[in-house]
């Protein structure tokens, strides 16, 4: 779970949260996004963005309880928070102030060039998807169009 970044946003009036999919991990990334669902919820009910963010980074950080670079989160911001459950652990929470920010990519592709056959294991193959993304609007329509209509049968039971 520590390799794998918590990705975070509102579209429209939906939260969109990515986790990992091991239990350990997807709890250690939620909890490093915990503190801002409030802020989230704000935004997706409808508020003004510009109004909630005219503050900046801090003033988010600091209504969160949150931030980017204290005394005990060290050189590289890395929020240490610990389970006091039956069970003890520990989460690198990456939260170096940079706002609503995508992921970027650090690798080219032409370093390690994959494929993009099933047989050749999720590890080796390109981690983008080779069909087109589409709006959300125009993917619905498609479905609506290409489902065939149910049919109804009738059987003994």
């Amino acid at each position: 779970a520590l390799m794998s970044r918590p990705v975070a946003g509102v579209r429209n009036k939906s939260i969109i949260i990515t986790l990992p999919g091991s239990p350990k991990g997807a709890k250690e990334n939620l909890q490093c996004i915990l503190k801002l669902l409030p802020h989230a919820c704000l935004q997706a009910a409808g508020a003004d963005s510009r109004s909630l963010h005219a503050g900046g980074i801090k003033k988010l950080e600091s209504e969160a309880g949150i931030s980017s670079s204290g005394s005990h989160a060290g050189h590289h911001g890395y929020g240490h928070g610990h389970d006091h459950s039956h069970t003890h652990g520990h989460s690198h929470c990456y939260n170096h102030g940079h706002g609503h920010a995508m992921p970027v990519r650090h690798t080219r592709e032409t370093d390690n060039p994959q494929s993009n056959d099933p047989a050749a294991g999720p590890s080796r193959r390109h981690r983008s998807s080779p069909y087109p993304t589409l709006e959300v609007s125009h993917a619905l329509e498609l479905i609506k169009n290409e489902t065939p209509a149910p049919q109804i049968i009738s059987a003994k039971v």
